[in-house]
């Protein structure tokens, strides 16, 4: 849906070494570990159990959708989540192994053959909190109790929840102690976090996500006043520009449930750690619903590739040699050879960043890889003017860190590709009005002057998304087989992708 935002993310596993699919493989190669997060609305229930008197689970209308590779633990790490201890909620999991990576002599291997990654997904429910109903908690669940209890940012309906669907956010609420609850069942200073694979709950719904958004916008504070709101600034019209896109940009990174540009990937276990037993004493209901937790984001297991691309479904129209392609699609993303042809230039049979359209050979490749649209019908008499989408709106060539400067950059092992609510860059014409109250030729929008364009684009969206992926036979790792799948993006009434 457009009315929350869409990441993905684009990674060569191993920093773009061979990796391989099994011990002693005689042929490993590059493989490929995409992310994709975006939002959805639908019918969508909590995987967690239900602790509640009434049993009712936790179920929302909206989500955020993620697929990515999961993550496993070592079990032999000295004090590992959910091996003989307790699985922990606000696991970031960055110490497990990355994947695809030769620990060497010793080390732990969880996550090095590519025949043994989990490809994950996970319906992240947006529940805000229903602080006016109390709830009731039975006793024997390993609380105490019974209790009555209220929901908070963090706990809903007595279970985990993330208090932001961005991780920063949601980790300041710790360092909040007069706004944010200190209180929760699992104890004094918990924050839930989506990477620990236990939480699915985001106690926050799509309109507040896209409040923040416009906060982030602003510049504001790259932190706590996000969810707070005591930074809300007007976005005038015509947008922010360029500083505003890369503060977009960086809030939205945070989206993804783990640290993946340090390594870290949101946790999954393909069998249950450690269902019955927790340091030699008996595991509570809840600490075995946990451990359940670990593994039901399980989507396809023995995953050892999984990409994600886009387009805006424009096509080749201009020959420039004996292999070129015309009507191939254009398909943007982390640059890679579709295996049709390796020509460098053939961008009609190779996946191109959408930055790289200024390196096309020619103009009418150019206005095939950038959309160009129209902001909309215009009052009779006026010109309808059109927009084109800059590429650094989608993939910008470098994503500062989190309230500091440009640290992280494309590096043609990984990259972005983000899509927001407005378009940031965007600015409407204002010399030119379709109504002038006062008559003075400037736009006042106070007055109840009125534009020739719209004040506002929506951010471009694609018109199709594909995903490739790669499994390796369960008796016999040696043996994959790929397959592709090309989904249709939802449009609106004007047949602009959503």
């Amino acid at each position: 849906t457009s009315r929350g935002v869409m990441v993905i993310r684009n990674e060569r596993a191993n920093n773009g070494a061979n990796v391989d699919a099994y011990p002693a493989d005689p042929d490993p190669r590059p493989r490929r570990i995409d992310e994709i997060i975006f939002a959805a609305i639908g019918s969508y229930t909590s995987q967690q159990q239900p602790i509640t008197v009434d049993g009712t689970p936790v179920s929302s209308s909206e989500a955020m959708i993620y697929y990515g590779h999961g993550a496993r633990q070592n079990p032999q790490a000295a004090g590992a989540s959910g091996f003989n201890s307790p699985v922990l909620v606000s696991d970031t999991n960055g110490s497990a192994p990355p994947l695809g990576v030769n620990p060497g002599a010793g080390g732990s291997k969880v996550n090095q053959y590519a025949s043994e990654w989990t490809l994950v997904r996970r319906a992240f429910v947006m529940a805000p909190p229903a602080t006016q109903r109390a709830r009731q908690v039975p006793g024997g669940l390993g609380f105490g109790g019974p209790i009555t209890i209220r929901d908070s940012a963090l706990e809903i309906s007595g279970l985990p929840a993330a208090a932001s669907p961005n991780r920063y956010d949601a980790a300041n609420w710790q360092s909040l102690t007069t706004f944010a609850p200190s209180f929760t069942l699992r104890g004094n200073g918990v924050f839930p976090a989506l990477s620990s694979g236990v939480v699915d709950i985001i106690a926050m719904d799509l309109r507040t996500v896209a409040a923040q958004l416009t906060e982030a916008a602003s510049g504001g504070n790259l932190g706590a006043s996000f969810f707070m709101h005591d930074q809300s600034t007007e976005v005038p019209v015509g947008g922010m520009g360029v500083l505003s896109a890369q503060y977009q940009h960086m809030w939205m990174r945070g989206l993804l449930p783990a640290d993946s540009d340090n390594g870290a990937r949101i946790r999954v276990e393909t069998t249950v750690p450690d269902f019955l037993n927790f340091n030699g004493a008996a595991a509570t209901p809840v600490e075995r619903a946990d451990q359940l937790m670990l593994t039901s984001g399980a989507f396809l297991p023995r995953c050892s590739e999984f990409i994600v691309e886009y387009s805006f479904g424009a096509a080749r129209t201009v020959s420039t040699g004996p292999n070129a392609d015309v009507g191939a699609v254009y398909w943007h993303g982390l640059d890679r050879s579709t295996g049709v042809n390796t020509a460098g230039n053939d961008y009609g049979r190779r996946v191109v960043r959408y930055q790289d359209w200024v390196s096309a050979p020619n103009g009418g490749m150019i206005g095939g890889l950038v959309p160009v649209r129209s902001p909309g019908a215009l009052p009779n008499g006026f010109t309808q003017s059109t927009w084109g989408v800059q590429p650094d709106l989608i993939e910008p060539p470098a994503v500062g860190a989190w309230g500091t400067g440009s640290t992280w950059s494309y590096n043609g092992t990984s990259s972005y590709a983000f899509f927001g609510l407005n378009d940031p860059l965007y600015a409407p014409r204002t010399d030119l009005l379709a109504k002038d109250v006062n008559g003075d030729g400037n736009y006042d929008w106070a007055d109840g002057d009125i534009l020739q364009e719209p004040e506002t684009l929506p951010w471009v969206r694609p018109t199709m998304i594909r995903v490739t992926l790669t499994i390796c036979d369960p008796t016999d790792p040696s043996i994959e087989q790929t397959f592709q799948f090309v989904f249709d993006l939802p449009k609106d009434a004007r047949g602009v992708s959503m």
